[in-house]
């Protein structure tokens, strides 16, 4: 292990703007030895390695010069009586008497205000067993982790105390979104507030994620003032959560808020595969939102019937978009190339397929560029990927003519970035509802969660929707997730949407039942492809409808129900 001069010299490369962060898959520990020592490494797991390359060996990114999996993608926070109809109420109040003590709730998210009396013991103590935040860094360093500094529960219960906190711990949640979710999922009970978390006597982990590099921004050309995170971060923020359950030997439910529209849909993406891994080991659970994406006009599904043909794709670009990345999916054999018409009728025909080159082409009169790629991706499956980066595109109509050069089924899947990575009007005129579900809820061991208004019954509008593009059944199941009530920031209470809080609540249900299983030892070996089957089985299903569903799942989220089923 490095040393502690070493780890520092590490943490200003991580955090640098000057060196590039960069996903190595399937490394080999020699590989490693040969990485220069500049450059700096940090291991998630076996499978995946983070390392930083100074930008001047590289610049500019395109994927030419680094293989798509390597950059890492953007993501952002999934949202924008709940435990009652969930039956996390009755189950609380029934003999089993259930609240996640003994159990680690790790959230990865943007913070938590650990003052807050709903993250406090009734002694006044914390129930937060650390945080690491990845912003800070004249603090203890996390473990194994170059970056970032790491506040154990002695260290807040310290500023707790303090007259002034922040001089003890300087960790703050400014945005409200993980200290929103932290209460929902494992809050204390408030009766004063009329507030109860889902699991409220479970310990609390929080992973503040460091913002994307401003260079990362530029490329995949994000909004100014939208949120935006790193996989290669979020996939450490896995990996230190790993770490603690080790550490206090205590079940671990893991909560990944954010999502992205890049990638295969699949579960194949290298965070999802971190998930995956993770979750290959007893004790742990993993809850993932489906995303917002559901009535945005963000996918696009097309089949082309014959050999030389095409299909004519059409995209409303907003005024003033920045620009944005356009990503064609497809399963080979099939292989598809493409070619540009413009609002104003400047035509670039067929742009022939050279895999893995980088292929520029301008619209003067428009002034856009866009960069083409085209690329194999059979690392974990033979995925065929076509890459459109639109900068500074012109307003209007786009239309992107699709030619199947390989045919075999014909089917392929486009997907525009998710919601706030681009301006509400951009969307494709002729869009698909289905597999609006963001990555990485495609990941087939997650507990993959869709939202509903339990209010009314209904689903929720902007709810993502199944299945992944391998046919697998997502969401699993749904839960509440509008105007659901929880902690906000100074000690307010407020109201939240998004599938990220029906997450949390999934979350707490989770802690639950490895409480029973785990640490009551009803079901010691316990893993979460358990509690995601027993959850399944358990849910309510509407007679009207059919399961599984492409909206609701298997059902809403009753864990009352789900010991019913099986105790």
């Amino acid at each position: 292990m490095p040393n502690e001069a070493e780890r520092r010299q590490c943490t200003e490369n991580i955090i640098s703007e000057d060196y590039g962060d960069f996903i190595l898959e399937d490394y080999f520990p020699e590989q490693v030895e040969t990485i220069p020592a500049n450059y700096c490494s940090q291991e998630v797991n076996s499978r995946y390695l983070s390392f930083y390359v100074p930008r001047q060996l590289w610049a500019p990114l395109s994927f030419s010069s680094a293989p798509y999996v390597s950059v890492p993608k953007l993501f952002t926070p999934q949202d924008s009586t709940s435990l009652t109809v969930s039956g996390i109420t009755q189950v609380r109040q029934s003999a089993l008497g259930l609240t996640g003590e003994g159990v680690i709730v790790g959230i990865i998210d943007t913070g938590i205000d650990y003052r807050n009396p709903v993250f406090r013991n009734p002694d006044g103590s914390t129930r937060i067993l650390a945080i690491w935040d990845q912003t800070i860094n004249d603090g203890p360093l996390p473990g194994v982790f170059s970056y970032g500094s790491e506040y154990r529960r002695e260290q807040i219960n310290e500023a707790l105390q303090s007259p002034d906190p922040y001089a003890v711990v300087p960790s703050r949640d400014t945005e409200g979104h993980g200290t929103f979710l932290s209460g929902v999922a494992a809050g204390s009970d408030m009766p004063e507030n009329q507030f109860i978390g889902a699991a409220s006597k479970a310990s609390i982990v929080m992973v503040k994620l460091k913002p994307a590099k401003q260079y990362l921004r530029d490329f995949f050309a994000i909004q100014p003032n939208v949120p935006a995170y790193q996989e290669n971060d979020i996939m450490l923020a896995v990996a230190y959560l790993q770490q603690l359950q080790q550490e206090f030997d205590m079940p671990l439910v893991v909560l990944c808020s954010m999502g992205t529209n890049w990638g295969s849909h699949s579960g194949l993406s290298p965070l999802s595969q971190t998930l995956a891994m993770m979750l290959e080991r007893p004790a742990i659970s993993a809850v993932v939102p489906v995303g917002n994406e559901s009535g945005l006009g963000h996918h696009y599904e097309g089949k082309i019937s014959e050999e030389g043909g095409y299909q004519d794709v059409e995209i409303r670009v907003a005024p003033d978009e920045r620009g944005f990345q356009l990503e064609l999916w497809s399963i080979v054999p099939d292989r598809f190339t493409v070619s540009i018409l413009s609002p104003g009728g400047d035509f670039v025909p067929q742009i022939p397929a050279r895999l893995g080159e980088n292929q520029r082409i301008t619209f003067p009169l428009e002034a856009t560029t866009v960069d083409v790629s085209y690329r194999f991706l059979e690392v974990r499956a033979n995925n065929y990927l076509a890459v459109m980066r639109f900068l500074t595109p012109a307003p209007g109509v786009w239309t992107i003519r699709v030619y199947n050069m390989n045919f075999v089924t014909g089917m392929f899947n486009m997907w525009l970035p998710c919601q706030g990575f681009i301006r509400e009007e951009t969307a494709f005129l002729n869009p698909n509802p289905n597999t609006t579900l963001t990555v990485p809820s495609a990941t087939e061991k997650v507990l993959s969660v869709g939202a509903y208004n339990h209010n009314n019954g209904g689903i929720y509008i902007r709810s993502g929707r199944g299945y992944t593009t391998l046919g697998a059944i997502k969401p699993d199941l749904v839960a509440p997730g509008v105007d659901v009530y929880g902690p906000g920031l100074h000690g307010q209470y407020i109201r939240r949407s998004g599938t990220s809080v029906a997450a949390a609540i999934a979350a707490g249900a989770a802690a639950c039942m490895l409480e029973w299983g785990v640490v009551r030892k009803n079901r010691p070996w316990m893993n979460n492809n358990f509690i995601r089957a027993t959850l399944i089985q358990g849910a309510r299903r509407n007679p009207n409808l059919t399961y599984p569903n492409r909206e609701w799942g298997y059902g809403t989220l009753d864990l009352y129900n789900t010991f019913n089923s099986f105790s």
